[in-house]
């Protein structure tokens, strides 16, 4: 399996109690995670979780990993669900985007363990 199923609700959790520390441990594993689930997908998990040190690259971070999770999804065949504007507005909503992201990253580890490329079919042979 390339991606871990996590309880949301106990992520969202760990991240509050913890005062941030899991979800930035959190951060750079889901970003990983997403990256080598779809090795189409180019995703640098330090500078993801770099960036939310930075003012304005920390609201980029955050579209752009509910950007990679919908795209991997896409890519697995699955429906696009995830939405980094949805995401952005989340976390927004006392950091509410950990439980969405990961309920979504969820849903593709369960669909597809071995990944992208194990969901996407060989092309047909030239006749």
């Amino acid at each position: 399996m390339v991606g871990k199923v996590r309880n949301p609700v106990t992520v969202w959790l760990l991240t509050l109690v913890t005062f941030g520390i899991y979800g930035i441990y959190w951060w750079y594993k889901a970003n990983e995670e997403v990256g080598q689930y779809d090795p189409s997908i180019e995703v640098n998990p330090v500078l993801a979780t770099l960036a939310l040190f930075v003012p304005i690259c920390n609201l980029v971070t955050i579209v752009r990993t509910g950007s990679r999770i919908g795209q991997a999804q896409q890519n697995a065949g699955l429906q696009r669900e995830c939405s980094g504007g949805l995401g952005f507005l989340l976390a927004i909503l006392f950091a509410l985007d950990f439980m969405y992201y990961q309920a979504n990253m969820n849903k593709l580890w369960e669909a597809n363990p071995a990944g992208a490329a194990a969901a996407t079919p060989p092309p047909p042979a030239p006749a």
